[in-house]
């Protein structure tokens, strides 16, 4: 009994090496597309997993259809689809099977599809595929087909890419060189919208971000000092509010009156005043003016006594 597990991208894999698509004297033998739709947009409502187009006219220029099944299951529900058989074997020259040897009995294979099964690493045929001598191509079929060129191509392109820069140790050092700038930028508090395109633009964004933390730091300095600054300017105007207050208030009988109601004595009155509403800077002048004025009523009061 065979135990080995076959999988839908191993069988693929082993289609395309059954027809390499590899340059041969300068020319493709052969182009192997995925996942091939009958139309494009609305048009697509079924797809063939893999389609083969010889390209050369000693070979036919055949292009063939093949449908993978990994279980049973798969297969038996495929053939309640006979529409899609149909479909297939109008639109290629030939349509084939893939699928371990015990999934499929070639009894039950659909009308003219041929059917292959792996061994080692090669695929058998089981049974030939006929061949439909004069498959359609109308435009909707011609324009999936290059759908599926295009999207194929820019896969392969893709991978290409990503092995070659996974292979350049110059590439891994840009990488490398990119990386650390943008962690220099985070740590820095700068989070540019964009990473930085061009050598002008590395260079400016490092200016930008040092001057960032410099600048940072003078400001926390600069407000250190003022803070300290201002509270040693707040106490001694306070100091020189309160002694210059007294002198003036000593010079009429406004001020006596005020000083000996509130002090008793110097010290007394110093302290006092320094507690006073009379002496807050933050006090608006009309209450000011009010108190003043109730001040010098109540002189008048105690004369006319």
């Amino acid at each position: 009994m065979n135990t080995e597990i076959w999988t839908a991208e191993r069988l693929a894999a082993m289609i395309e090496k059954k027809y390499p698509t590899g340059e041969l004297n300068g020319y493709n033998p052969t182009v192997v597309l995925r996942e091939v739709a009958n139309g494009t947009g609305r048009d697509a409502n079924r797809w063939v997993d893999i389609a083969v187009f010889q390209m050369w006219r000693t070979k036919g220029l055949t292009r063939s259809a093949f449908e993978i099944k990994v279980t049973r299951h798969d297969f038996i529900r495929e053939l309640a689809q006979p529409e899609k058989h149909r479909w297939v074997q109008q639109s290629f020259h030939e349509f084939w099977f893939v699928a371990p040897e015990d999934i499929i009995q070639v009894e039950e294979l659909p009308v003219g599809a041929g059917f292959m099964y792996p061994r080692g690493d090669k695929l058998c045929i089981k049974r030939h595929a006929v061949r439909n001598p004069n498959p359609k191509l109308d435009d909707v079929l011609l324009a999936a087909f290059m759908r599926s060129a295009w999207k194929s191509t820019n896969a392969a392109r893709s991978i290409r890419e990503k092995e070659l820069l996974a292979a350049s140790t110059a590439y891994q050092r840009a990488k490398m060189y990119e990386d650390a700038i943008i962690a220099f930028f985070n740590s820095r508090g700068v989070f540019p919208y964009e990473t930085p395109k061009d050598k002008e633009q590395i260079i400016s964004r490092l200016q930008e971000s040092t001057m960032d933390l410099e600048l940072k730091k003078e400001r926390d300095h600069l407000l250190s000092l003022l803070d300290t600054f201002q509270n040693n300017l707040l106490d001694a105007a306070s100091n020189f509010l309160v002694l210059s207050g007294k002198a003036l208030l000593e010079k009429d009988k406004l001020g006596n009156y005020l000083l000996h109601t509130w002090g008793g004595n110097d010290k007394a009155a110093l302290e006092v005043m320094g507690k006073s509403k009379l002496f807050n800077r933050d006090i608006e002048r009309e209450k000011l003016a009010e108190q003043v004025q109730q001040a010098g009523e109540a002189i008048k009061a105690e004369e006319a006594k």
